[in-house]
């Protein structure tokens, strides 16, 4: 029973020859540390897990199962260890259990071919020269060095990047409750302003002076302008603007007023639940 959602597993079996009847006895295993030994039908279950992943399954596992015939070790191969080492380490597993059941007997030819592949692999990966190995592990650690100053670099990197960011917000915070103050002044002030203006520059408008001495913003002088205008209390003679006497002035003022008061007057009607007129 090999355990679900494993990377690979591989197996590795051999023939047996078993003497007297079966099943033979498991007691002297009961010392090495297997997880679990069963006897079922014509099977004997071996199992060892030696690791485990988050959900509880086995992750690094080894499971023999005997047989009157047979020997079968099938064992978990994960992608961060070597196949042929893991290979290695469930032979040795299977030689330990078969050389304490004394009436089971395998041909040697057949052990050899198991066993051959994974040997060679562990004598060649044992017999690699010894300063080879630490050049790679000189070369590995300078990697490793210069990634750590890499990472740093990108750390600092990060907080001044960080820093500027809150400077700017605070920055444009400030330059939103300026353009705010700016923009605070009324339609009917704004205009006002305009017109005593134009009166103290017999009729001429720079929208640019006119900001910087009323503490507005270009576009809005030019919005005080325009509104005169429409309104009819200026008017555009050649590149300059006549302005009305100060009765059409008063009289304006007094319009727009009243405008304003019917408009009130109908809001609160309305908010009271009274039917607008269409």
């Amino acid at each position: 029973m090999v355990p679900k959602n494993m990377a690979r597993t591989d197996s590795l079996e051999i023939p047996l020859k078993t003497s007297g009847s079966w099943s033979p006895d498991l007691s002297a295993l009961a010392g090495l540390g297997f997880d679990s030994v069963s006897v079922s039908g014509g099977q004997a279950l071996i199992r060892k897990v030696q690791s485990a992943d988050m959900a509880g399954r086995p992750h690094l596992f080894c499971e023999i199962i005997l047989s009157k015939n047979s020997a079968k070790a099938t064992y978990s191969v994960p992608k961060e260890h070597d196949a042929a080492l893991r290979q290695l380490q469930a032979a040795a597993l299977l030689l330990r259990v078969l050389s304490l059941l004394p009436s089971s007997h395998t041909d040697v030819s057949r052990l050899a071919s198991a066993l051959l592949p994974a040997l060679e692999s562990s004598s060649h990966a044992a017999s690699l020269d010894y300063g080879l190995l630490s050049k790679k592990y000189s070369d590995l650690r300078k990697e490793s060095a210069e990634l750590s100053a890499a990472n740093l670099r990108l750390s600092s990197a990060s907080e001044e990047a960080a820093s500027t960011v809150l400077e700017l917000e605070r920055q444009l915070s400030a330059l939103e409750s300026r353009i705010k103050k700016l923009e605070a002044v009324s339609d009917e002030s704004l205009r006002e302003m305009v017109l005593d203006y134009l009166s103290q520059h017999r009729g001429n408008f720079n929208a640019a002076s006119f900001s910087a001495s009323a503490g507005v913003l270009t576009a809005r002088a030019e919005e005080g302008l325009e509104q005169l205008l429409r309104s009819g209390a200026i008017r555009r003679v050649g590149g300059s603007f006549s302005v009305h006497s100060q009765e059409s002035r008063g009289q304006f003022a007094r319009q727009e007023k009243s405008i304003l008061s019917s408009l009130s007057e109908r809001a609160k009607k309305f908010a009271a639940g009274a039917k607008p007129p269409i």
